[in-house]
């Protein structure tokens, strides 16, 4: 059987300060591998940044031996052989893109534009974000290079015996806190037509009152002036945007959880040197600890950081580990767990009301643990690593099918 190859960007890719991404893509990584090799498939793990493990998998594509390959954002998409030419131009070997970030975030060499410079042949995108994703591509000019999308969340293997700890963290957020430089409408210093500005402070008020990603805002918005490609002319301000509403969403949060006088715990260093720090309690700098932690914690509060068609993973982490979500609301929640009373969502217009039903779950064990059983329930026999994978195996076969009409593997 032909090897799944799966790359990830190591810690040399990652800014110096940047430890926790690269901890959480690792460990992302090795979910991966796990859950195929579960499924009788062999792994091999490429680091990006590892020269070593490049050769090893120049190796595999040269003997014809890799069915097809995974990389978390852009990761493996810029390898070249020794003529210049893509590894994927040379290969006919299927490659899927699983999109962990909104494509306007970060800069244009972190994501977006390795993908606009993919030399790919056969890219397929999973993204956790759904429609919005597809469109922005489209509006970076790029998506005649997919060949596919589909619709990808990572999920966790259950802790069983978690739902037996005992949990002496009242109220738990794993989020960290951005760097507070953009928490600012810097576009209303800077020089630009009236129009661009009144529409950019449109959308701005818009997700600051609506839990929508930012594409859906600017789309909401520019409806309205019924202009034909206004959308596309302005994309590329979404980064700008972006950038300002997932700290400001962040901080508003914790903001209305301290000054009520929720007993908070932080699970990430940045936190040290807030304004409100002093209120806080900050354990755990790792990927490894915060997942301890979720074994002590009886509540999440959680915002989506601009994933607000689906989840963001630490909503499942958490679920996974017998915890009581509280979340910024999104239709994927709502459809798959808040129907069944398995989590409580609050959107942006009513973030007021989030230490109330805070405190409604921490004065009802009975009804906090009930809920946050029936989350777990959904993660264990529906939303499962296992499932995850074959939902993966399928497009692959699909697509493979649909490209030359055979079965692959």
């Amino acid at each position: 059987m032909k090897k799944i190859v799966y790359y990830y960007d190591g810690a040399k890719y990652w800014d110096s300060n940047d430890k926790h991404n690269a901890e959480v893509i690792y460990q992302s990584a090795l979910i991966e591998k796990e859950k195929f090799e579960n499924l009788g498939y062999s792994v091999i793990l490429c680091n990006t940044c590892n020269w070593e493990d490049i050769g090893k998998v120049l190796d595999l594509f040269r003997k014809d031996d890799v069915f097809f390959s995974i990389g978390i954002n852009a990761a493996g998409l810029d390898l070249y052989m020794e003529d210049g030419k893509g590894l994927y131009e040379c290969y006919d070997v299927p490659h899927i893109s699983l999109n962990a970030d909104q494509p306007y975030a970060g800069s244009e060499s972190f994501y977006i534009g390795r993908l606009r410079n993919a030399r790919c042949n056969n890219l397929i995108i999973g993204t956790n974000n759904g429609y919005s994703v597809v469109k922005c591509m489209e509006m970076a000019h790029f998506k005649s290079k997919i060949r596919a999308f589909f619709d990808n969340v990572t999920y966790y293997e259950v802790d069983e015996e978690s739902l037996n700890y005992e949990r002496d963290i009242d109220v738990l957020h794993t989020g960290r806190l951005y760097t507070t430089d953009t928490l600012r409408r810097s576009w209303n210093t800077e020089p630009m037509p009236m129009k661009l500005r009144n529409i950019l402070n449109e959308v701005a008020d818009y997700l600051e009152n609506q839990a929508v990603s930012v594409y859906h805002a600017f789309k909401k918005v520019t409806d309205v002036y019924h202009e034909e490609e206004l959308l596309e002319k302005i994309y590329t301000y979404f980064q700008v945007m972006f950038n300002y509403i997932i700290r400001w969403r962040r901080q508003k949060l914790v903001d209305v959880l301290i000054e009520n006088e929720v007993p908070i715990t932080m699970c990430d260093a940045s936190w040290l040197d807030y304004k409100y720090a002093k209120k806080m309690r900050i354990l755990g700098t790792n990927h490894a600890e915060t997942m301890e932690l979720y074994k002590r914690a009886k509540i999440l509060v959680s915002d989506l950081a601009g994933f607000n068609n689906v989840t963001h993973g630490r909503n499942i982490e958490a679920i996974s580990r017998g915890v009581a979500v509280v979340s910024e609301y999104s239709p994927f929640l709502d459809e798959e767990f808040k129907r069944y009373n398995a989590i409580e969502l609050f959107n942006w217009n009513n973030v007021y009301r989030v230490p109330e039903m805070v405190e409604c779950l921490l004065n009802d064990d009975n009804k906090r643990t009930v809920m946050a059983r029936k989350a777990f329930d959904i993660i264990k026999y529906k939303f499962t690593p296992e499932n995850n994978a074959k939902a993966v195996l399928s497009v692959i076969d699909t697509y493979l099918r649909n490209r030359d009409g055979e079965v692959h593997g």
